[in-house]
């Protein structure tokens, strides 16, 4: 992962636990583009209406292509959109302007001025979700269920996607990325008032932000591919840094072995090491070169996991960076 990117990584991560519910974790970096002599079709694709679609996975079942999709979801107007992110709001220009400026300290002040009814008003109304289409050519397809798999917590939020599915004898069988929290609405009040004081209360509710949410690797399976159910968690990070999430599945069956290839955060980059970029960043002899070199072990890679069933993935068949990033670029 490049230098800049980093830094974005690390001064996003608390707007980012607190906007979990709207994307799932992608790529964190843009892959070399290799050229596997592929030809661009002049054929437009449609899906129905549908807007702000990402992750397709498709299977082709006899004669119909199947397809599985993120897409974001809200029951917000558009004025009330405006609302949530202007003046008075969640302010997203502004936090935009911190990220752009590097500014770490200011960008703490930003989030600190949020108010928990004003995020949760967002959240409640906004997530991803996985819906469900068809096509007879690849190319138009049919909506058959916009809301084919949902999350569902016990926390603020939770969203879904990144879908992987494949078809065992006449079982749909799906993996896909949820975002995880259980911080709870009153837990979330007290991080932001912990925020806004500064100094160790600051950084002691950012850990406890940070701490409360990841993105985790879940099954479910179906009949036909739009009822799903047998939802659960098979993947969690377990790398122990202060971000430790997994998310992206690919899955295929050989044989009787269940193969996972995804995504992993790792990082030496600790909760210590967390604490004392917090503590610096408000003081004048710290910069934004000194937060770089504190972050160049924090990584996204591709790891490798086996299973006999889908559904339990031991440690010990595990590779934890069978393709790591290669690029040195700033």
């Amino acid at each position: 992962m490049n230098r800049s990117k980093r830094l974005i990584l690390v001064i996003t991560a608390t707007i980012g636990s607190l906007i979990l519910a709207m994307v799932p974790i992608t790529s964190q970096v843009s892959p070399v583009q290799a050229d596997p002599g592929w030809t661009k079709s002049s054929t437009v694709v449609s899906l129905d209406s549908e807007k702000y679609v990402i992750d397709s996975w498709v299977l082709k079942d006899g004669t119909t292509y199947k397809m599985w999709y993120t897409h974001a979801k809200t029951d917000l107007t558009i004025s009330e959109l405006i609302d949530a992110f202007g003046p008075g709001g969640l302010r997203l220009d502004e936090i935009l302007d911190d990220l752009a400026n590097t500014d770490l300290d200011e960008l703490l002040n930003d989030l600190a001025a949020l108010t928990a009814s004003d995020i949760r008003d967002f959240l409640n109304g906004t997530t991803t979700v996985i819906g469900y289409a068809e096509s007879s050519n690849g190319t138009t397809w049919t909506v058959q269920e916009e809301e084919a798999l949902t999350g569902a917590c016990d926390g603020l939020w939770s969203s879904v996607g990144a879908p992987c599915v494949i078809k065992d004898d006449s079982t749909y069988k799906m993996w896909y990325t949820k975002g995880e929290t259980d911080i709870r609405l009153t837990e979330f009040e007290s991080i932001l008032d912990e925020i806004a004081k500064g100094g160790t209360e600051r950084r002691d509710a950012i850990l406890d932000l940070l701490d409360g949410t990841s993105t985790v690797i879940c099954y479910a399976t179906s009949a036909d591919g739009i009822d799903w159910s047998s939802s659960q968690i098979v993947l969690e990070g377990s790398s122990g840094g202060i971000w430790d999430s997994v998310a992206d599945p690919c899955v295929i069956k050989d044989d009787s072995t269940y193969e996972m290839w995804y995504t992993q955060c790792k990082s030496d980059f600790d909760r210590v090491d967390l604490a004392n970029v917090l503590t610096a960043a408000s003081t004048d002899d710290f910069d934004t070169t000194d937060l770089l070199d504190a972050l160049d072990g924090i990584t996204t890679f591709i790891s490798y996991a086996t299973s006999t069933d889908g559904i339990n993935w031991p440690e010990g068949d595990r590779d934890s960076n069978v393709l790591p990033g290669s690029s040195s670029s700033i």
